[in-house]
């Protein structure tokens, strides 16, 4: 860590260790073509239940379209922009 960097905003970011699962993820050849998998401790484990509540989702996907001033108007990811509220 940069010391100068430290001293003036303290610890920054993760330790490496903890960043362990994301570079696993992103880099294990095994891994090639996974999406929208959850894992923890570079295990593949189920999504919580609540997750996948569609009312749920609509419900916090409403709240942050409010707090950051923005409306989705496309459909799915990648597809889509972003429009002013």
């Amino acid at each position: 860590m940069h010391t100068v960097l430290y001293a003036g905003w303290g610890p920054c970011g993760i330790d490496v260790a903890d960043a362990n699962d994301e570079y696993h993820l992103a880099t294990h050849p095994s891994l090639d073509g996974i999406s929208g998998k959850y894992f923890v401790y570079q295990q593949q484990r189920s999504s919580s239940g609540v997750s996948l509540d569609v009312e749920k989702q609509e419900r916090l996907w409403s709240i942050l379209e409010k707090q950051a001033g923005v409306v989705w108007r496309g459909v799915g990811v990648g597809h889509a922009t972003a429009g002013s509220a």
